[in-house]
């Protein structure tokens, strides 16, 4: 199965979902304020991160743009 990270229009860029991702053991999202991640990155460990989907995983529930879908297919 592949994960997918992607992000929306929504999007503003803050880092909040960065920052969230790295005080996580799996440290998957990078960059910083106006350089984060955006539009689409395949694969990311994320999965294991929101214990395969049972929980909403930190990025999500720190962003306040509704911005962050993440999918298995």
């Amino acid at each position: 199965m592949d994960t997918y990270f992607m992000t929306n229009s929504n999007c503003v860029h803050c880092g909040r979902c960065v920052k969230a991702c790295n005080e996580t053991r799996y440290k998957f999202l990078y960059g910083h304020r106006d350089d984060c991640p955006h539009e689409r990155h395949d694969n990311p460990p994320c999965h294991i991160c929101n214990d395969r989907f049972s929980k909403v995983p930190p990025c999500q529930e720190v962003c306040h743009y509704n911005a962050i879908r993440i999918t298995r297919s």
